[in-house]
């Protein structure tokens, strides 16, 4: 990847952990304790990330082979492969803490939840529609965690063949689309909801169903 683009992914990426914890906030009906969790555990990831980032880039040592005067394989040293990859490996737990206590949050409002009562099925709904987008980012994150570290490999690293350079091409699509076009729908998606909810006439009973729902949890 290039500069400019792993200096994106340093400045979006905690951008959407903070709208991921904001959510989560929200869905446990605005939890302090929840909330200091939260934050402390996204404070401890972003250090171990960035320690973890600064200690494998100082040790980085690249050795690049021409074979035949055309092949270009590059050699990165052991310490650098192994910060990456516990790098990623941090950063994937944070995910899977997010989606696991969005999941659980989810199950238990659902079972709390009466679908005959209007109101209540609508706050249902906005947990599903929150439910979804968690798990759509949640997966495409992942994969590109997995194309990521997947740069590992020594087949990956010769760069004149067409094979590395479409799986380095797919690994920057995925990157793109996971900071902006999926990202940016862990708003989009709620306010696309609360907008139909208007055109519909039903945005006050939700208010007031969701105000009701809070106060007795």
């Amino acid at each position: 990847m290039n500069l400019v683009l792993l200096w994106t992914i340093f400045i979006v990426n905690p951008v959407l952990s903070v709208i991921m914890i904001t959510r989560l906030h929200a869905m446990y009906r605005q939890s302090r304790k929840m909330l200091i969790f939260l934050v402390v555990t996204f404070c401890s990831v972003l250090v171990a990330c960035g320690t973890i980032g600064a200690i494998g880039s100082s040790r980085v040592t690249t050795n690049v082979i021409l074979l035949n005067g055309t092949q270009c394989i590059s050699e990165v040293n052991e310490g650098e492969q192994l910060a990456t990859l516990e790098g990623y490996t941090v950063a994937t737990v944070w995910h899977i803490l997010t989606l696991c206590l969005a999941v659980w949050i989810f199950a238990k409002h659902t079972r709390e939840l009466q679908p005959s009562l209007t109101g209540q099925s609508l706050i249902g709904d906005c947990y599903m529609v929150l439910m979804k987008t968690q798990v759509f980012y949640f997966a495409i994150f992942t994969t590109g965690c997995c194309l990521n570290i997947g740069l590992l490999s020594p087949l990956i690293s010769d760069t004149s063949r067409a094979g590395p350079q479409i799986y380095r091409g797919l690994l920057e699509l995925i990157t793109l689309l996971q900071m902006f076009v999926v990202g940016p729908r862990l708003i989009l998606s709620i306010r696309k909801y609360h907008a139909d909810l208007l055109e519909d006439g039903t945005f006050e009973l939700h208010t007031i169903a969701f105000q009701a729902h809070t106060t007795v949890g």
